[in-house]
């Protein structure tokens, strides 16, 4: 089945466009970097035939839609070369310290996460949970958000009602991470009991229990490789924009960059030698 484009999604930084699009009933994302984009462009229909002419998701009908994207980036862009930033606002909704807080997609609302055993989000509180201990790292998803927590569970709300749609049981030990996939269909859990779980976000249901980790699982990304070389833990990773390369940071002291197909890594602190 021949993919069908959805919509546009609008990234300010970097500047690009996020393609949203269907094949085979599954919604997947596609990036278009326009990292050379400056506000004195000298025409703006170059550039849109050029994307039209490359991008096969994109017809000629769409040429408006894109042309009014671009419009709002180069405002961005201008916005920013005249304004100081300063600080806006304190905000102090918690007791206790904030373990995190995450921005939605289009920048416009956040969550926080905390000891006091909420979430909260600019108009509602999430009372995750009021009689057990306090919860870990909570993602957002367009309109939903995951947490996870030292109770060994992970919950998922609607954050504009703020109520809690399901919990998520079967982790012997805390939640230590959560993530959705880039889509929101799927989220993903990681413990310290050294398993993550692979949850449908519609249907709540368990998919998968990955084991194999013989320590607690402190940091959880999508990715079907398996990516070998650190020799102690790995305390963070992240993809870059395009999904090609990631980035693991461990306590052996190096940062690798890895390519996402091959699995090959590239070791930073160690003078750049590359690893096939």
């Amino acid at each position: 089945m021949a993919a069908k484009l959805k919509k546009f999604l609008l990234r300010y930084y970097p500047p690009g466009i996020i393609l949203q699009y269907e094949r085979d009933g599954v919604m997947k994302q596609k990036p278009i970097d326009l990292l050379d984009l400056t506000p004195d462009i000298a025409d703006i229909e170059v550039l849109l035939s050029q994307i039209i002419r490359q991008e096969p998701l994109i017809s000629e009908n769409r040429r408006p839609a894109l042309r009014q994207l671009i419009n709002r980036l180069i405002d961005k862009m201008l916005e920013q070369q005249h304004h100081s930033f300063t600080l806006f606002k304190v905000l102090r909704a918690h007791i206790l310290p904030l373990t995190n807080c995450a921005f939605n997609k289009s920048g416009d609302r956040f969550i926080t996460g905390s000891y006091d055993r909420t979430c909260k989000a600019p108009t509602h509180a999430l009372d995750i949970l009021k009689p057990t201990p306090p919860p870990t790292p909570a993602v957002r998803a367009g309109t939903l958000v995951v947490s996870g927590s030292i109770d060994c569970t992970s919950r998922l709300w609607d954050v504009r009602s703020g109520r809690c749609l399901s919990v998520k049981q079967g982790h012997t030990d805390e939640v230590l991470d959560v993530a959705f996939d880039s889509a929101g269909t799927k989220f993903v859990s990681a413990s310290a009991d050294g398993t993550s779980r692979l949850y449908n976000t519609l249907t709540g249901v368990c998919q998968h229990t990955m084991v194999g980790h013989e320590g607690e699982i402190s940091k959880v990304a999508f990715n079907p490789q398996v990516l070998e070389g650190h020799t102690d833990e790995i305390f963070s990773c992240a993809f870059n924009y395009e999904g090609d390369f990631i980035i693991t940071g461990s306590k052996d002291n190096t940062c690798r960059i890895w390519k996402a197909l091959t699995a090959s890594s590239q070791t930073l602190s160690t003078g750049g030698s590359y690893h096939d």
